[in-house]
């Protein structure tokens, strides 16, 4: 998805929409499972002399594998594509406000998207915000069904103290 700086300086802008399918960036991501063809719309439009502004939208659906219980989850994503792109070398101010340097005639939109969409995956997602996960014994989905494993357990260091509590109950 490609647009020119002429373009983009006309009254109103250079529209754009496509879509975009080719999702490698995810492609050794385990909790990402799928993406479907991202929907891209937007205006590119120079608002200062060698500054253009791109704005639009991006939606898709994400199909995640839950963190805790490992199961597959899908949610609807909608990205605002907000850049600002510079002709010129930037300044130490410009690249502060994280500006990017697009010297040549074509502005190539898909880098600018793909970092919007790379912000925008969740980083630990769950199928539900209470989601219960594996037990770490048997592997039982907890969600789904309770096990047996998870009777309480003392751990050996502190059984001494178990038996604390029992002494005092009992001189009282």
């Amino acid at each position: 998805m490609k647009v020119l700086w002429t373009s983009a300086t006309k009254l109103g802008g250079a529209a754009f929409s496509g879509t975009l399918d080719d999702m490698s960036l995810f492609r050794d991501e385990k909790d990402v499972v799928h993406i479907a063809p991202l929907q891209v719309q937007g205006i590119a439009s120079v608002t200062m002399p060698n500054i253009c502004e791109v704005n639009g939208t991006a939606s898709t659906d994400v199909t995640y594998r839950c963190v805790r219980c490992l199961t597959e989850c899908t949610r609807s994503l909608d990205i605002v594509i907000h850049e600002v792109l510079s002709r010129t070398p930037l300044t130490a101010a410009q690249e502060e406000a994280d500006v990017f340097y697009a010297p040549e005639e074509t502005i190539d939109l898909e880098p600018l998207i793909e970092q919007a969409l790379v912000l925008a995956i969740e980083v630990q997602p769950l199928c539900r915000d209470d989601c219960r996960g594996l037990c770490s014994e048997c592997g039982t989905d907890l969600n789904v069904s309770t096990c047996v494993c998870h009777v309480q357990q003392v751990d050996p260091r502190l059984q001494a103290l178990s038996r604390f509590y029992d002494v005092s109950k009992t001189e009282e």
